[in-house]
């Protein structure tokens, strides 16, 4: 019998951060089923955010402004005209909002699983959850010699 590994703090944050990721994703993904046009987006949205803040909140990271922005603008790049397309199919008759749901809510949810992972990262990585400046992104000449 072999003795169990004790969690690491780290572990935890991780445990709590996935736990948050994917109640965020269940409830993006209900969210498609409200039947009023753009108000299911809107609620999906703001289901997005909130989530951002809470994964700032378990890595004690700050939820500013900017990285509400930064988040956003991430949020909004997800509205592909594929997604538009299956939200759309839904308000063409009463049958298509069944058949137009489903995927409306497959895409949903799984851009949302994709923004909660890329933001954790981010957070595991950097400690925030805002766009990298370009001095992180381009290396330094010296790095570059080497």
């Amino acid at each position: 019998m072999s003795v169990p590994t004790p969690i690491t703090r780290a572990g935890l944050y991780r445990l709590q951060a996935q736990d948050v990721i994917v109640r965020h994703t269940s409830m993006a993904g209900v969210s498609m089923v409200i039947p009023v046009p753009l108000l299911d987006m809107a609620v999906a949205m703001s289901v997005q955010i909130r989530m951002a803040q809470k994964l700032c909140g378990i890595y004690g990271a700050e939820f500013n402004r900017h990285a509400a922005r930064d988040v956003i603008t991430g949020i909004l790049g997800g509205f592909s005209p594929g997604s538009i397309s299956a939200t759309a199919l839904r308000y063409l008759s009463f049958a298509s909002y069944f058949a137009g749901t489903l995927p409306s809510a497959g895409l949903s949810a799984a851009y949302t699983y994709v923004l909660g992972e890329v933001l954790l990262e981010r957070l595991i990585a950097t400690g925030r959850i805002d766009l990298p400046s370009p001095a992180e992104i381009t290396p330094s000449l010296s790095e570059m010699r080497a």
